[in-house]
């Protein structure tokens, strides 16, 4: 079999859960039997790749010269356009790929962010009128849970649900063979909140909801990992709720980010809506009790191993906070059933999963 995946996914992230999840795909797939992979790509900024471009690229070039490298790759991948591939499998929406080379065309859709929350984004996204041609033109559809292809039916309910099938994602992330460093967590306890932080994430109703709960307990902070530093709004947020100190943002590594999971009371997702939540099967892997907004697909990852709130209450999220802070048994009952959650989530099982569709839909007439 002979699978092309494409360049997008590689010079838009450098670390990411969707580049990681090509890339645990790639590395496993490659290795089956009469199974041939191409990334046609001259530049790569991503950091899971690095060794499988180590020879043709320079990744400070795709940082520095975005745009012009996406030309470059585009215009080298196309250059692949006589060869016939058995699966074309592109690593995100950009439809430059249809018609121009031959194969089954299989589509991944992550969620349904851009469309649930168009205001999110600038009016020259083009997301989800990217997405909405390569759902059209597939001829399979991964979604990655049962939530997301319910989002997708209900935006394009003429698609037929034969063709979507859901493929969960897995966690890449270890507790094992940590190299710790000191800096990397406080000496005082603290709740981790992983990720962007835009409007859907729900980031202002968790820190309200922190300091209704710990206002009287300084020994509590909060550690924010990804999403950048602190915006102008959000720091006048953290002051007004007197929160000034108590709350930080890191840039970790996944080192550093499995030892803040692991000393971590909690991890703490208030999102409004999730495609997936790897962030959560972290949480699993390093021993981390987890507390989670009870909306679209963070049930269906969490299962019985999570306490859940409803985002919208603050009044909830603190009386939560508060009670897995404090209770020593149910943090030990969820971190023990994360362990067994853990275990439906597994990348070898993802990437058999995944060759098995593209097996099924190469067959196809």
């Amino acid at each position: 079999m002979k699978i092309l995946y494409d360049y997008q996914i590689l010079c838009a992230q450098k670390y990411g859960g969707i580049s990681r999840y090509y890339y645990e795909l790639v590395s496993r797939i490659s290795k089956y039997e009469n199974t041939k992979i191409e990334i046609p790509a001259l530049f790569s900024c991503n950091y899971y790749f690095e060794n499988y471009f180590e020879k043709k690229s320079v990744s400070q070039y795709s940082s520095r010269f975005g745009s012009l490298v996406r030309y470059a790759n585009r215009k080298y991948t196309l250059l692949f356009g006589y060869k016939n591939y058995d699966i074309i499998h592109p690593t995100y929406y950009n439809p430059y790929i249809i018609g121009r080379l031959r194969g089954k065309l299989v589509v991944t859709v992550y969620d349904m962010i851009h469309e649930l929350y168009p205001k999110e984004f600038s009016k020259e996204d083009k997301t989800a009128e990217f997405k909405r041609e390569m759902i059209y033109k597939s001829d399979r559809i991964i979604a990655i849970s049962e939530s997301t292809k319910k989002d997708i039916l209900r935006f394009y309910p003429d698609i037929d649900q034969k063709k979507i099938n859901v493929i969960y994602l897995g966690n890449s992330l270890s507790a094992l063979d940590l190299k710790p460093d000191s800096c990397v967590v406080p000496d005082s306890k603290y709740v981790l909140f992983v990720g962007q932080r835009r409007a859907y994430k729900n980031f202002d109703n968790f820190i309200k909801a922190f300091a209704k709960a710990f206002a009287n307990i300084d020994e509590m902070n909060v550690i924010c990992t990804g999403g950048g530093p602190f915006s102008t709004d959000e720091l006048n947020l953290i002051n007004d709720l007197d929160l000034g100190g108590r709350v930080t943002q890191k840039s970790l590594s996944d080192n550093d980010l499995a030892i803040a999971y692991c000393n971590a009371q909690c991890f703490v997702f208030p999102s409004f809506y999730e495609g997936f939540g790897i962030p959560v099967l972290e949480a699993f892997a390093c021993k981390c009790p987890a507390l989670l907004s009870n909306r679209s697909s963070l049930p269906e990852v969490g299962g019985d191993a999570a306490l859940y709130f409803n985002p919208e209450s603050i009044d909830e999220i603190a009386e939560k906070l508060l009670r897995i802070s404090s209770d020593e048994k149910l943090r030990s009952s969820l971190v023990k059933k994360g362990q067994e959650r853990l275990k439906l989530f597994d990348w070898d099982t993802i990437a058999e999963d995944t060759y098995n569709l593209y097996l099924d839909v190469s067959s196809e007439g």
